[in-house]
């Protein structure tokens, strides 16, 4: 997928959590960096000093291609969030995810009424189309 599929992903203006977690939950694991968000891949640690040289380079590699797709998943979450919340962006794409998800992930009242009215206010033409 190229970046066409992040335009389907909605702007987070902190009161669209649901919907934008969802979509850029499916945005990041169909660019196969899901698992760095949710730390299911973790930051691998560097050789130890007793390490050969080319274990030392093999294991540098490695650190590098971690942080690199960290680097994207931040990047594409940075993208898709509105400017007044890229504050909440951290070091790393776990810890921006859960500072994400804690300041606008839990459902407030004002959040669920709107969902209530939206769902009641829901219906379907004559023409087949949604109102």
């Amino acid at each position: 997928m190229s970046s066409s599929a992040l335009n389907l992903v909605p702007t987070l203006s902190g009161n669209n959590w649901i919907q934008w977690s969802d979509l850029m939950t499916a945005y990041l694991q169909s660019q196969g960096l899901w698992l760095y968000v949710d730390g299911s891949i973790n930051l691998p640690s560097l050789a130890a000093d007793s390490a050969s040289p080319s274990e030392k380079h093999a294991k540098l590699l490695t650190v590098l291609d971690w942080k690199k797709n960290d680097q994207m998943a931040i990047g594409a979450i940075t993208l898709k969030i509105s400017p007044s919340l890229k504050v909440h962006i951290k070091a790393n794409s776990k810890d921006t995810w859960n500072e994400l998800k804690d300041k606008f992930g839990s459902i407030t009242h004002g959040t669920a009424y709107k969902w209530v009215m939206k769902r009641l206010n829901f219906r379907i033409t004559g023409n087949g189309k949604q109102d």
